[in-house]
């Protein structure tokens, strides 16, 4: 039996993890600032890399997560 299905919503892509959240890439982002720290030799790179990711934490990862959900909905077209 074949089916058609017409019209994902974000919230399933978002439910299978076809299409992470604003707060999963800010997460990821997190976590790849902090592995760059861990692999760069610079000590001056290596404090400022792991501010960044400590940076995001709080409000503003309120902040990073509110404008990448703002992007979003932007290029989908919608407002």
């Amino acid at each position: 039996m074949d089916l058609a299905v017409m019209g994902v919503t974000d919230e399933a892509r978002q439910a299978v993890g076809q299409w992470p959240s604003p707060q999963v890439w800010v997460e990821r982002l997190i976590q790849a600032l902090l592995e760059a720290a861990e692999r760069e030799p610079d000590p001056e790179r290596k404090g400022r890399l792991r501010a960044l990711a400590e940076g995001l934490g709080g409000f503003a990862r309120d902040v990073a997560v509110g404008v990448l959900s703002g992007g979003i909905t932007q290029s989908m077209g919608s407002s």
